[in-house]
Parts: C-alpha cells; structure tokens; sequence
C-alpha cells in the first residue's frame, strides 16, 4: 500500500521538521514541515508566542493525482482492498500483551 494513502484516508500527515527554522522578523520564524509518508511540503510562519500567521502546502503531483481522484472515504476503500483479513482474533500475528503475572 502506497503510504501517501494513509495521508488522506486519515486526515493527518506525519510531519517532521525539514531544515532550519528561518528568522523572518524579531518575533517571527518561518518553519518547514515534510511528511515522512506522501512528501507533502508546509511551511508555516509561527510568531514567538507560538501563535501562526501563515500556513501553505506543497504537495508531490503523485499525492495531488491521488487527491484530485480520492475522497477520504475512497482512501479508506484502498486501504481495506489491500488489507489482509481475519476472522479471529487468534489469527492475528501481531505483538502480544505480556503476562503481568508475577511466575509462582
């Protein structure tokens, strides 16, 4: 499954921060966020108090495409045509809960 799915089927990137945060003015810094997961690009002015002035995307064209053609909802709908099923619980692989129990 392509990762810039889960961008849009969730509603939310994984930023991190790209580069130096830029001084623009005494009591503003730009930032540059990427996303890990579509390669999205924002970049945000923040004022020293934290509050934003400015938000702007830019965004990969294979994530655009994706969007142009893809609600949220249809985003889900790829993500469960690619999932793997199971009907038990017992049936998942995944990482177990330990035992708390002290051993007697």
């Amino acid at each position: 499954m392509k990762q810039l799915v889960l961008c849009r089927a969730l509603n939310n990137h994984a930023w991190r921060v790209r580069g130096p945060t830029i001084v623009l003015a005494k009591n503003t810094r730009r930032i540059t966020l990427e996303c890990l997961r579509c390669g999205a690009v924002r970049v945000d002015r923040w004022q020293m108090n934290g509050v934003q002035l400015s938000r702007s995307y830019h965004l990969e064209d294979n994530y655009r495409d994706f969007l142009s053609d893809h609600n949220q909802a249809a985003a889900r709908s790829v993500i469960l045509e690619e999932s793997r099923y199971v009907t038990s619980i017992h049936e998942h692989r995944g990482p177990r809960a330990k035992d708390k129990r002290k051993a007697s």
